[in-house]
């Protein structure tokens, strides 16, 4: 019932032209997410990571998936019908076994395609969840809140000359400045501190983040897998295509765990607020 609730209200966004999206789970209950960039790795990695994050599915059980950039390499997709969408997603995260949302983020490959279709997609399949370039959700686990921001980076860190560009910042901080309770966590392919392009470092990124109260910032297109934190206290988890980071609130604290193809721990955090 979540699931199809959770679908019914993204669809009724989408329709709405709201790019925000989510409907809250149980508040007693644990929150469990995945993260992963696999669908833009090769072929045996990405299905091995799948497998692995399918098995883990039922020991949360798992709530949803975000997936930060790159969900296409190396070109995106060119409509609703590539045949990527079956080899890559559908195919890739068995719908049985993983029958939860899928939130994903925009990375420098998608926008080598359509972004319209896959915004499109979403409309007509109930696991991909994406209602805009730029858009957010909200979670509530043990009495807190946990509003989820996806960020379109390479439109963050492109020329400022174009809207688009400028929608993607302003986005994120009209959304995450007025939140005052709660856990921020944002996601998008670029890293926006350790390990970030130099447009990043050149625009404070990681400072950008800290000033809007992030706790957690997720990145697909790290060049390592790791757990790093800035000297402003935002942590930041970089995933490569060949694994994923596995991520339980328990009502006491958030637990990261980065992990390679197979689920073998990488590296781990507990944060507490």
């Amino acid at each position: 019932m979540r699931v199809a609730e959770r679908a019914t209200r993204c669809l009724a966004l989408f329709a709405g032209g709201l790019a925000a999206c989510g409907v809250p789970g149980p508040a007693h209950e644990d929150l469990v997410f995945c993260a992963t960039a696999v669908t833009s790795g090769s072929a045996p990695s990405a299905a091995a990571a799948a497998d692995a994050i399918a098995r883990l599915a039922p020991t949360g059980p798992l709530d949803f998936v975000l997936l930060p950039g790159d969900n296409f390499a190396p070109d995106g997709v060119d409509s609703i019908d590539d045949p990527q969408w079956r080899e890559r997603f559908e195919l890739l995260f068995d719908r049985e076994q993983l029958a939860v949302p899928f939130f994903p983020a925009f990375g420098p490959a998608d926008h080598r395609g359509d972004l319209a279709s896959q915004i499109q997609y979403g409309v007509m399949n109930l696991r991909w969840t994406l209602a805009d370039h730029t858009y957010h959700f909200v979670e509530y686990s043990h009495g807190e809140q946990f509003s989820f921001v996806s960020i379109d980076t390479p439109s963050l860190l492109g020329p400022l000359g174009i809207p688009r560009n400028r929608h993607a910042g302003r986005f994120v901080s009209e959304t995450l400045r007025p939140i005052e309770r709660g856990w921020k966590i944002a996601f998008g392919h670029h890293p926006l501190f350790a390990g970030a392009p130099p447009e990043a470092d050149e625009r404070g990124a990681g400072a950008w983040l800290a000033a809007l109260g992030v706790d957690v910032y997720i990145a697909g297109g790290g060049a390592g897998a790791g757990i790093t934190e800035s000297s402003s206290g935002v942590v930041q988890v970089s995933l490569t295509p060949a694994g994923f980071a596995w991520c339980r609130f328990d009502g006491a604290a958030l637990s990261l765990s980065v992990r390679a193809a197979d689920g073998a721990e990488v590296a781990s955090r507990r944060l507490t607020r």
